[in-house]
């Protein structure tokens, strides 16, 4: 990961052109074969389905970003409660 983005946001709510892409892309294995532009997704689906494109300049896992989102709590509920369904 670059040791400062090309932004400042932590995601976007959505991508409009190459440009956009490109400040929040991450890329592995520069300049080699395997070199492949990439950013996470996150849907809420709390909030009508709401995407955030993620700065993955900013944010190594999707964790790290809803960590600071503060929406990291509802994902563990859900995860929680999914397994006590499973469990009964």
């Amino acid at each position: 990961m670059p040791s400062i983005p090309d932004s400042n946001k932590n995601a976007l709510t959505k991508i409009t052109s190459q440009e956009d892409f490109d400040s929040i892309a991450r890329t592995y294995h520069q300049n080699t074969p395997y070199s492949l532009p990439h950013t996470m997704f996150v849907i809420d689906r709390r909030a009508k389905n709401k995407v955030y494109f993620i700065n993955s300049q900013r944010f190594r896992f999707h964790k790290d970003f809803l960590l600071v989102a503060d929406t990291i709590a509802i994902v563990i509920n859900e995860r929680a409660e999914v397994r006590r369904m499973h469990e009964e």
